[in-house]
């Protein structure tokens, strides 16, 4: 199913009413069953991906939030020993800690895309280059 056919209108349309017609709190399961839906519909294999980048995104996001709760419940038992500097540079660190396994998760996830999307280009790049007949110089692998 690609983006213009009209299955996938109708797709999208019978998605887009189910979103505004359940209760806003089970929104999300409907959009991530529709996405496993959709990557079902054009093959199996395609599921790897989506439930790759679905269990990492998840498992970021949860250590992201155990680290959020360790720096809160850090600042609440030391609020009366640390200096308004300290707080500060403590946060500031813990933002920063925050920050990267974010960047970690888009990297992993972009890479997870780059690789589906352009592998087959890649490989086909280099066949080419390396059956290129270049006059008195053959190059065959």
């Amino acid at each position: 199913m690609t983006f213009t056919t009209i299955q996938f209108l109708i797709f999208l349309l019978v998605v887009f009413a189910l979103y505004y017609l359940i209760p806003k709190k089970f929104q999300w399961i409907l959009l991530l069953i529709a996405s496993y839906a959709f990557y079902a519909y054009s093959g199996w294999s395609n599921l790897i991906y989506i439930a790759v980048t679905t269990v990492s995104t998840y498992v970021i996001a949860k250590i992201m939030d155990n680290q959020r709760q360790k720096n809160e419940a850090y600042l609440k038992e030391h609020k009366e020993t640390l200096t308004r500097e300290e707080k500060k540079a403590y946060k500031q660190k813990a933002k920063s800690t925050l920050w990267k396994w974010l960047l970690v998760c888009l990297i992993f996830n972009f890479g997870i895309l780059a690789v589906v999307k352009y592998t087959d280009f890649m490989i086909g790049n280099i066949n080419t280059l390396f059956n290129l007949n270049l006059g008195f110089f053959s190059f065959a692998v």
